[in-house]
Formats: C-alpha cells, sequence, structure tokens
C-alpha cells in the first residue's frame, strides 16, 4: 500500500508492531483525526491530552524510513463548504501541534473527499492554491496532499428512473406519490439532495421544486421508506408517469441492497 492511516490508537500500535518485526505496510504510516467539533465514530479523539500524549509517543518510534501522514475525512457535503474549510484549517493546527510535540515531520496529509461535483469543480480547484499555500504554512515539511474524489466524479453519472405507482390526494392539498423505487437503491437519499424530474406524457421534462407540502413514497412496507419529503408536486401528475431520481452513481449505486427486491 502507498498509506495506511490507522484509525485507532490500538490500530497504529498494532502497525508498529508489525513494523517492527520487520514486515513492511505501506511507505506512509499515520493516524485519522477525529475532528473536535464533528460527532464520528472514526478518527482518534486528540482533543483528549491523554490520547494526545500517546500517538505523539508512538509517532516518536515510527522508523524513520517510513513518511508519517495525517489523515481527516469529513465530506462537505454533509456540513457544507464554509463549515469544511474552518475544518481543514483546524485539522492543520492539531497537525502542527502532533508534528511539534513529536519533533516528526507530517510529510503526507490526506484530506478526504465526500464533495458535490460541482463543489470540486469550483470551490476546491478555484482554491487549490489558497490550500497548497495553508498546508505549506503550517507544515513546512509536507511532500503530499491527498484528495478522495470519488464521490465527486461518480455522482452525476446516475440517475434512478421510478414509476407512479399511485398517487394519493389530501383534503390539504398536498400530494402523496407511491414509486415502484424504494431506499433499497437509494439507501443515501437524506445524506445529500438528489435532484428528481418528472417527465411529462408528451415528453418533456420538468426539476421538481423541493420546496412544498408533498412527498415521495418508496414501495416497501417499511416505515422509513420515503424518498422526498417536503417537495412540490404538480397536480398534473399521473399514474405511469415516471420520476427519475438523479445523482445516485456514488454511495447510492455502491450502498444499494437485495432486501424488498422480490
Amino acid at each position: 500500500m502507498h498509506a495506511l492511516f490507522c484509525d485507532s490508537i490500538e490500530e497504529f500500535e498494532y502497525a508498529l508492531e508489525i513494523l517492527q518485526n520487520g514486515c513492511p505496510l505501506s511507505q506512509v504510516i499515520g493516524v485519522r483525526i477525529r475532528p473536535p467539533q464533528i460527532v464520528s465514530r472514526f478518527g482518534i479523539p486528540v482533543t483528549h491530552f491523554s490520547i494526545f500524549r500517546r500517538v505523539v509517543q508512538l509517532v516518536k518510534v515510527l522508523p524513520s524510513n517510513y513518511k508519517f501522514g495525517v489523515h481527516f475525512h469529513i465530506p462537505s457535503s454533509e456540513i457544507g463548504l464554509r463549515a469544511w474549510w474552518r475544518l481543514f484549517d483546524s485539522m492543520l493546527a492539531w497537525g502542527k501541534a502532533i508534528e511539534t510535540a513529536s519533533d516528526k515531520k507530517i510529510q503526507v496529509l490526506d484530506i478526504g473527499g465526500g464533495f458535490f461535483p460541482e463543489d470540486l469543480q469550483t470551490e476546491i480547484q478555484a482554491k487549490i492554491y489558497q490550500l497548497r499555500k495553508k498546508t505549506a504554512q503550517a507544515l513546512p515539511g509536507l511532500e503530499e496532499i491527498i484528495l478522495e474524489p470519488g464521490k465527486a466524479l461518480t455522482q452525476l453519472a446516475m440517475g434512478l428512473a421510478t414509476q407512479v405507482l399511485e398517487i394519493r390526494r389530501s383534503v390539504t392539498g398536498s400530494i402523496e406519490v407511491v414509486v415502484d423505487g424504494s431506499i433499497a437503491e437509494l439507501p443515501d437519499i437524506w445524506h445529500y439532495p438528489h435532484r428528481i424530474v418528472w417527465i411529462q406524457p408528451e415528453g418533456r421534462w420538468e426539476l421538481l421544486n423541493q420546496t412544498g407540502t408533498s412527498r415521495i413514497l418508496g414501495r416497501l412496507c417499511m416505515e422509513g421508506d420515503i424518498l422526498a419529503e417536503n417537495i412540490s408536486i404538480p397536480e398534473e401528475i399521473r399514474k405511469g408517469d415516471i420520476l427519475i431520481f438523479l445523482d445516485t452513481g456514488s454511495y447510492d449505486r455502491s450502498m444499494s441492497y437485495d432486501f424488498g427486491r422480490g
């Protein structure tokens, strides 16, 4: 492997033990940091002093022929770009603290992924010089920045076409549309906005407004099989019409499952 970032103190200790026994793991050995302001099950919570001290102790014994790296991964699609840039600055500060305390240069920084395609193309690429300048100032020994663009490259690659099975109209004017798709095909439907297109009988495509009082229900007999809420659905929609959920080429496609497929 090129780089191994340990998710816990125990994993870091185990990796170092393997190295000391003469078995090479990767060119880069590092740690994944858990951001202090984010709730996550991943990464080492270095905000606790005892854990920070233990990380520093382990970094000090990392063999000199291995590069040391730091990794964090919180998708900007979940927290927003503004919060992600603040997180980036925070991670640089924690990396600098580890570097100073251990006297071991951070040579590789992995800033993760989870970017919207538009965000990667406009925001991140536009500020790549600023990003490199900040890292060079904070971590002068840095040799490599790793960016994981998987979601941004594949999210636009697929959509899920569903057919309207039933239309339920309430006395309040809201509409519930039942389709033949479900959370089995769209398991990540609530983690980021999916654009939804209505194909009208004459063939015209219309992007549905994401603000309204109606919702789209899946085919499964599950309370949680709701594909869209607070959406505006045109009165003209009919049974048999097609609704296409866009932006499903990354997490939805990779995490889809067989339950409820008959």
